[in-house]
């Protein structure tokens, strides 16, 4: 199934400890100049990038009341990537289904971790998605994408 979608280089850990921002004076604005930690860098499906990108996101709005506007947090994102290069439809099909796993391995190997670790290492970053993320992965799992009028959709 892999082979059905767009490869090439990602980052795998895309979030917003990761990127390198620049204030803009004339614009006002942030602008993203750069991108650091290329240590999980592998080659693989473009979405799984963009999945995890919109992931993060979505798991640092600390919103109680999710509602279509958490998902236009991730829509803004993707948007952003269709200017360079576009999904093709079986892509964004499979955008939620990547994140939903994405996230399940980060709950469950963050768990992991800070377990097998307990006694050496400050598990405060290890469980970071714990915060929300299992009340996210219930929202991801829950939601209907296909009925949702999202731009990508």
């Amino acid at each position: 199934m892999r082979g059905q979608f767009e490869q090439g280089l990602i980052h795998s850990d895309m979030n917003e400890t990761n990127l390198l921002l620049e204030f803009n004076q004339n614009k006002h604005e942030y602008e993203v100049v750069g991108l650091l930690d290329f240590g999980d860098t592998h080659y693989s499906c473009r979405i799984f990038d963009i999945a995890n990108a919109v992931l993060y996101l979505l798991l640092d709005d600390k919103t109680e009341n999710y509602d279509l506007k958490f998902f236009q947090i991730g829509d803004h994102l993707i948007q952003g990537y269709k200017e360079v290069r576009n999904f093709s439809e079986k892509e964004l099909h499979f955008l939620s289904d990547c994140m939903r796993a994405r996230l399940a391995l980060s709950l469950i190997f963050g768990i992991r971790t800070a377990f097998v670790n307990y006694r050496n290492v400050n598990a405060e970053y290890i469980l970071k998605t714990q915060s929300n993320g299992w009340k996210v992965l219930k929202l991801l799992t829950e939601t209907n994408f296909e009925t949702m009028k999202l731009s990508y959709r």
